[in-house]
């Protein structure tokens, strides 16, 4: 299985798409927001940093 992340000029976009031994996709779902992404995703990000309220995370 592979999460796919897809952010775009203006759209956020995921998938989870399963690939057989063979790598042949299918896609298990999908799921979008228009209203969230681009110079949206932009503003949140600088907000976050400018409020010190971004979260680091390890993995």
């Amino acid at each position: 299985m592979v999460f796919v992340v897809d952010i775009g000029d203006g759209t956020y976009d995921t998938a989870v798409v399963y690939l057989d031994e063979n790598l042949n996709p299918e896609i298990i779902g999908k799921e979008g927001d228009r209203s969230f992404g681009g110079n949206d995703l932009d503003k949140f990000i600088i907000d976050g940093y400018n409020n010190n309220e971004l979260v680091h995370l390890k993995i």
